[in-house]
Formats: structure tokens, sequence, C-alpha cells
């Protein structure tokens, strides 16, 4: 896992899960990696070394000298191991072999988090969506007024299951709300980013984010049909996306993908003048080929023998 999730995981458990459930998935390690830069030949080899730990589940001596011998580096192996050593990091090889399944992750990056946690609860704008204290016998945010009239519930991490074209979904939102005095139900997704110039519309072409959407809202209409209770209600089409720097040095903002653009991620349509598959369409193709267990083409190459490209726009 690179580190870009291992931040939005261990930021998602920290702002939705209880305290027991992020100790189940996250370790402190006593010895953090003392060579992060891939640039050093000990570097080289704790990259190395980590790989191994990764693909066998545990640590073993050996696999410092397998590794230098594999990188092929001119420094001797009895150096590297030294300065190993100084940095403590059999020890953190030692820690990584026995996570069993967790991840490890420094104190420094705990308390940075920690920060950004405040800071998006205490906001002015998105404080509100998020709840301080999550127990596990508390799970939802209740907004109440001065009466005691629940107005709206704020619930995290929903689990939704649904089927289409007999292929099983699944979805897990980071944040449903459900306003009973206007009877609406709106998705939010929250996001760590390392983007400094508030540039949201460019990461969401580059990661996906419409089609990321799509796919939540097809959960949240899931989720509604599944719910008797909800059946008056109307689905809010926007979907918006939480955005939080993790250096901590620009506010939380909310970026928000229009009912125009989720409804082409769901269906399909033209995005820069090309063609842009739909939820529905990349679901249909998913299960074509796990049906036919055929992956080295698209669909449309074994279907057709070739794929069109499109080239222009327009014609002359």
């Amino acid at each position: 896992m690179t580190e870009a999730l291992v931040d939005g995981s261990m930021f998602d458990s920290m702002m939705f899960d209880t305290r027991e459930d992020f100790e189940q998935q996250f370790v402190v390690l006593k010895y953090p990696n003392a060579f992060p830069e891939a640039n050093t030949n000990p570097g080289k080899v704790v990259k190395a070394v980590k790989e191994m730990i990764a693909e066998t589940g545990g640590y073993k001596e050996s696999m410092i000298s397998l590794a230098h011998t594999k990188l092929g580096i001119k420094e001797s192996v009895t150096s590297v191991f030294d300065k190993l050593v100084k940095g403590n990091a059999p020890e953190h090889f030692e820690e990584l072999g026995s996570l069993n399944g967790r991840l490890g992750v420094t104190r420094e990056k705990i308390n940075k988090f920690e920060v950004l946690r405040k800071q998006l609860l205490n906001h002015p704008t998105v404080g509100w969506l998020f709840k301080d204290d999550i127990t596990p016998w508390d799970t939802v945010k209740k907004i109440i007024d001065s009466d005691d009239k629940l107005l709206q519930e704020v619930h995290y991490q929903v689990a939704v299951h649904w089927v289409v074209s007999d292929l099983d979904c699944k979805g897990l939102l980071d944040i449903m709300v459900i306003d009973h005095e206007n009877k609406t139900i709106k998705g939010y997704d929250l996001k760590t980013t390392s983007s400094k110039d508030h540039d949201y519309e460019k990461s969401a072409v580059k990661y996906g984010y419409d089609t990321q959407a799509g796919m939540y809202l097809l959960a949240l209409q899931a989720y509604q049909q599944q719910h008797e209770e909800l059946k008056d209600y109307t689905l809010i089409r926007d979907f918006d996306f939480v955005f939080v720097e993790k250096s901590g040095t620009f506010a939380p903002m909310i970026f928000r993908i229009g009912s125009a653009d989720t409804t082409r991620a769901i269906n399909g349509g033209d995005r820069y003048g090309k063609r842009r598959k739909g939820v529905y369409t990349l679901l249909h193709e998913l299960n074509w080929h796990l049906k036919n267990d055929k992956w080295e083409y698209p669909q449309e190459v074994y279907n057709q023998g070739h794929v069109t490209g499109q080239i222009y726009d327009n014609a002359l």
C-alpha cells in the first residue's frame, strides 16, 4: 500500500472509527524507518526488505544480505549493515514483521493528523459534518433543535450492498446526511491531499473522482430503496468531497461534483472531446470479464477484434 493510501486510510479511521477499531488497524511504530530516501544504499535495502516482509509476512535477518545481492550494491554488505544497525533498521524490520495485517505508522504522523482532525472539527463550514466522540454505542451524530426535534442525522462509514447486472456491488460511504426537516439524503467523501493550490478539479480528473461519485450515488440510491422509511425522501444528486491538505497550511474545502456531472458519470458522456464510459458500462464490462475469465484485452476487442479510436472532434 502506498504512503498516500495509508495516510488516507489512517485519517479516515481517526475521523470515523472508535479508538478500539483504530488500534485494530494501526500500530504506532517504536522504531520508524530512519532511511526513507530510496536513493541511498541503506534506503534501497530498506525498501527491498520491506517488500519481502510484505510478501512473506515476517522478517529474517538474511533478507538484508539477500536484498544487497539482488540490488547489486557495490558497497560491502558489512558497511551497509552497520549503517542499518545504527539507524535501528533491524528493529524496524522486526516490528513490521509482527504487525499481523495491521499498518505501522509513526507517532509524528499521528500527532500531525490529530491537528488536521481538530481543524476539521472546528471548521465553520464543514465542522458540523463530523463527530468528535464516536463510540461503539454512539456512531451517529444527531442534530436537534431547541425543542429536541430531530432535524438531521449524520451517519459514518455506511456500508451498502446492491446488485447491478448480476454483479454484487458494495460501497462504504464516509458520510451520509439524512435531513428529516427537508426530507433529503446526501453523501460526502473525505479526502486527504498534498495539493496546495486548491485545484481540486485537476485531482478529480486525474484520480477519477467523478466515477467514484457516480458509484457512491448508486450506493445511496440502493440504501434509500432498502429503507422503507426513506422512500419519500429526495436523494441529492450533487456529491461533495471534503478535501484536507495534509500539511495543515490550508483550510479544508468542499469540492462539489454537480448533478449534471454525476449523471454523466453514471451513464457516460463526453469529456474534453472524448467519450468517457459511465459506471453502468464499466460494471457491465467487469461482469463480462468475470463471467468469461478474459482479462488481456478490453471486452470490445474480444467482441469485434479491435478498438476504434476517435482522433478528431469534427470534420472540415
